[in-house]
C-alpha cells in the first residue's frame, strides 16, 4: 500500500509540476509594468460627438489620467491601422498621443496568426518612447514579442469564446505574459484568477460597461478596461476633472 500511495503522490507532483510549466507567467526580468497599472478607456473617452477611436476621444481620456486601448490590424497594404470609423494610422495616434497615457494595443483575434503584423508593429513601436503594452488571445502572436522584444510588456487574453487550452492558460507556455485581460464573462473561472493571486499578475477586466461593475473593479482590485461610460473616480491630487475639458 504504501508503495501504491508513493507512486500515486509521485504522479500528482509530476502532474502538478507539468501543469505549472504550461501555465506559468513571466517569472524572471519582466518589463516594467508600474505605468500600465491604470483603469483603460477603451477605444477612448468617445460619446456622440467623440467617435470611438477617434484622435479625441483618445486626447481626452489621457487628460484624465486613463490608459488607452486600442486594436490593431494590417489594411490590405499592410499599413498598422487602428480599428475605428474610419479607421485611423497607427502612426498618426502614436504621434498624436506622444507618451501621455499607455496605450494598451490589442493584436490577433483572427482565426489566422499574423507574424507580419507583429514584426511592423514592433519595429514602429520600437521608436516609441511613451508607455505601451501588447495584449492578444493568440498565444502565438505573443510568443513573437516574447522571442524578440522581450521588454515589451505582453498580456494574455482570456475570453469566452476562446479554445479550452488558450482559455484555461494552458499555453501560456508560448507568450509567458505579464499580465491577463479577462472577459468579464468569464471573470470567475477559478484557473485565471488564481494564477493572478499566485503570481501576483495585474488583471484587467473588459468591458465593463456600468458602473456598478466599475466600482466591482475597484474593490477588488481589479483594473477596468471600461467602454460607454465616464467612470465617477475622485480626480488625483494635481488632475483636472474629466468637465474641465468639455
Amino acid at each position: 500500500m504504501s508503495l501504491v500511495f508513493g507512486i500515486i503522490v509521485l504522479v500528482l507532483l509530476l502532474g502538478g509540476l507539468m501543469l505549472w510549466f504550461f501555465m506559468m507567467p513571466r517569472v524572471t526580468g519582466g518589463a516594467d509594468l508600474s505605468l500600465l497599472k491604470k483603469n483603460y478607456a477603451h477605444r477612448g473617452l468617445w460619446d456622440a460627438r467623440f467617435p470611438p477611436s477617434s484622435l479625441d476621444a483618445i486626447l481626452l481620456a489621457s487628460r484624465v489620467d486613463y490608459g488607452v486601448k486600442i486594436e490593431v490590424y494590417a489594411s490590405r497594404d499592410r499599413r498598422l491601422m487602428v480599428v475605428g470609423k474610419p479607421s485611423l494610422p497607427l502612426s498618426l495616434v502614436l504621434a498624436t498621443l506622444n507618451g501621455s497615457a499607455p496605450l494598451m494595443i490589442e493584436i490577433g483575434g483572427k482565426k489566422k496568426t499574423d507574424l507580419g503584423l507583429c514584426l511592423r508593429l514592433a519595429r514602429m513601436l520600437d521608436a516609441y518612447e511613451g508607455a505601451f503594452s501588447i495584449v492578444s488571445s493568440d498565444p502565438k502572436m505573443l510568443a513573437y514579442f516574447k522571442d524578440y522584444r522581450p521588454g515589451f510588456a505582453r498580456g494574455q487574453i482570456v475570453a469566452l469564446t476562446g479554445d479550452f487550452a488558450t482559455s484555461h492558460l494552458l499555453r501560456n507556455y508560448l507568450s509567458r505574459p505579464d499580465f491577463l485581460v479577462i472577459e468579464k464573462s468569464v471573470r470567475h473561472r477559478t484557473v485565471p484568477l488564481l494564477l493572478t493571486k499566485l503570481c501576483h499578475l495585474p488583471c484587467f477586466i473588459y468591458p465593463i460597461d456600468s458602473q456598478e461593475d466599475y466600482r466591482a473593479c475597484r474593490r477588488k482590485k481589479q483594473y477596468a478596461i471600461f467602454t460607454n461610460i465616464r467612470p465617477k473616480d475622485r480626480p488625483k491630487k494635481g488632475k483636472r476633472n474629466e468637465q474641465f475639458y468639455l
